[in-house]
């Protein structure tokens, strides 16, 4: 049997893989409760991590942590506030096209999985529904939507494969 240290470095081990949240959850768990209460907190919650529930448990939300992050690296308003406000593109003000163009892409990227799209491609960009809201906002057509896509995969392929060498 693992001892409760034990158990919160293997959960803070794997959180790291996870995302950024779920890290910075772990920790803020630990920081209050005893080891059993936090694998149980962590557990119920890995799998539901939402922007509300991060701001709740953490005070701010992934978004807000990687738009600090890339602040504290010294890059620009331009790019640090499309980020910030992907969840909410209008709070973005001036830059919500930007950040409309985020959310639309994270919502594609968690409703169509790779692995789902492989050999199915042509299949699932005419039966896929992209928000509507979003798709009007940016003006694009759910074609050119697609074609961004399929060309951003094959751009980070070719990225994938340079690095291994």
């Amino acid at each position: 049997a693992c001892s409760d240290h034990q158990v919160l470095l293997l959960f803070l081990f794997a959180s790291i893989f996870l995302d950024p949240c779920t890290f910075l959850l772990v920790w803020r768990v630990l920081h209050f409760s005893s080891a059993i209460f936090s694998a149980a907190l962590l557990l119920r919650h890995l799998h539901s991590l939402t922007p509300q529930l991060e701001e709740e448990l953490l005070g701010f939300d992934n978004c807000e942590a990687g738009a600090l992050l890339l602040q504290k690296w010294k890059f620009s308003n331009d790019l640090t506030r499309p980020i910030k406000f992907q969840n909410v593109p209008k709070a973005a003000a001036k830059d919500e096209t930007m950040a409309a163009l985020l959310m639309l892409t994270k919502q594609v990227i968690e409703d169509l999985p790779r692995e789902k799209l492989k050999g199915n491609f042509t299949r699932m960009s005419k039966e896929y529904e992209p928000d509507a809201k979003l798709m009007k906002l940016l003006k694009i057509s759910q074609e050119e939507l697609f074609e961004g896509l399929k060309w951003t995969v094959e751009e980070f392929d070719k990225l994938s494969v340079s690095l291994k060498d």
